[in-house]
C-alpha cells in the first residue's frame, strides 16, 4: 500500500473519530445540563420580589430545551435570547396569588421586542397583579415607547437623571427593492389580486400606494390611540397632554419626563434598590430577594399543570411552509 493511501486513511479515520468523540461529548453534556436543569428545585423565600428583565425576542412560547444552542448571547452579548410570552404572563397570573411575592420589579433597558399585541398581553397581566394589592417598580436608563408603555402600569417609575425616553409617536417605514432590481435586469412576475393587498408594493413600486398609505396610517393610529389611553389611565393624565408631549417633547435627559409626569423619581439604580427594601421593610444594607423571571416561571407551569381544568393550546407560530418544522 502506497504512503499516500495509508495517510489518507489514517487522516479521515482521525477525522471520523474526532466527529464521533464531539457528538458523544455533547450528548454527554446536554444530559447533564438536562438532568441538573429537572433536578434543581427553584427556593423562594418570603417577601421576594419578581425580577423581570425583558430581553431580546419575544416569541409566543419558548421552551426550555438544554439540547437547543441559542447562539445569540455568544454573538451579540446581551440579547436575551428568546422570551415566550406564554411563560412570561403564566409567572405573572401566579406571582399575583404566591404569599412569598411582595411585588415586581420591572428593569427594561431600551426594550424593543415584540409586537404591541403582545405587549399589551403582558401589561394587562400587569395590571390584574397589581389589583392584588402587590407593588410594580420600574426602572430603566433608556425608555422606548413599548419598555414604557409596560412600565407605566408601575406604581413607581424611576429612571437615572441622565437618562432618556423615547416618546415621539409611532412611524412605519417600507423598503422598496425596484431600482435594484433595474440594476440587475431583473423583471419579477407579480400576480395581485385586490387594491389593498399591498405585501408585494416593494417589488414593482418606489413609494407607498394611497391604500397602503390608508391602512398603515388606520393600525399607527389605533395602536397609538391605545397607548394613550393605558398611559393616560396609568399616570392620571389627560390624554390629550399625553399626545401632545409626544410632538411637543425631545427627551435629552430624565428631567423632561420627571417634570411631564411621566416619571415619579429621579435616581439611579442604587437608589431604586433602597426604595424597594424599604418597600419590603428590610433594613439598609440587606439584599432584596430577588427571583429572575426564567428561574420563577417552572413553578407557574407546574402549578397549571396540576390543575383538572386543562386547555390544549397549540403554538403555531411562524411561516407556512411544505415538510417538517423544528419546534417554535
Amino acid at each position: 500500500m502506497s504512503f499516500s493511501k495509508v495517510f489518507i486513511a489514517s487522516f479521515l479515520a482521525v477525522i471520523v473519530a474526532a466527529f464521533v468523540m464531539t457528538m458523544i461529548f455533547f450528548g454527554v453534556l446536554g444530559s447533564l445540563i438536562g438532568a441538573a436543569s429537572s433536578q434543581e428545585k427553584v427556593r423562594v423565600a418570603k417577601n421576594s420580589v419578581l425580577k423581570i428583565e425583558l430581553k431580546g425576542q419575544l416569541v409566543e412560547n419558548a421552551e426550555e430545551d438544554p439540547f437547543a444552542m441559542d447562539l445569540s448571547e455568544l454573538f451579540a452579548p446581551g440579547s436575551g435570547g428568546k422570551t415566550g410570552l406564554y411563560q412570561t404572563i403564566e409567572a405573572i397570573r401566579y406571582a399575583a396569588q404566591d404569599n412569598r411575592i411582595s411585588g415586581i420589579y420591572l428593569n427594561m433597558f431600551a426594550y424593543e421586542g415584540g409586537g404591541w399585541a403582545s405587549l399589551k398581553s403582558i401589561r394587562e397581566a400587569l395590571e390584574a397583579f397589581r389589583e392584588s394589592g402587590k407593588f410594580i417598580y420600574a426602572y430603566s436608563e433608556f425608555y422606548t415607547e413599548k419598555a414604557y408603555y409596560l412600565a407605566s402600569v408601575a406604581d413607581s417609575i424611576y429612571m437615572p437623571p441622565s437618562g432618556m425616553m423615547e416618546f415621539n409617536g409611532l412611524v412605519a417605514e417600507q423598503m422598496f427593492y425596484t431600482g435594484l432590481f433595474e440594476k440587475l435586469e431583473i423583471e419579477p412576475l407579480i400576480f395581485r389580486v385586490g387594491t389593498y393587498k399591498s405585501a408585494v408594493e416593494p417589488y414593482f413600486a418606489t413609494e407607498m400606494s394611497p391604500e397602503r398609505k390608508e391602512q398603515t396610517r388606520i393600525l399607527l393610529d389605533d395602536m397609538w390611540g391605545t397607548f394613550i389611553a393605558a398611559v393616560s389611565a396609568s399616570r392620571k393624565l389627560p390624554a390629550p397632554v399625553v399626545d401632545a408631549l409626544a410632538d411637543s417633547l425631545i427627551y435629552s435627559d430624565g428631567k423632561q419626563p420627571h417634570k411631564a409626569g411621566l416619571v415619579d423619581r429621579l435616581a439611579y439604580e442604587d437608589e431604586v434598590l433602597d426604595a424597594l427594601r424599604a418597600k419590603c421593610g428590610l433594613e439598609k444594607g440587606k439584599k432584596v430577594g430577588f427571583v429572575a423571571l426564567k428561574k420563577y416561571t417552572p413553578l407557574a407551569l407546574e402549578k397549571a399543570k396540576k390543575s383538572k381544568n386543562k386547555v390544549a393550546v397549540v403554538f403555531a407560530d411562524g411561516v407556512i411552509q411544505f415538510g417538517k418544522s423544528s419546534d417554535g
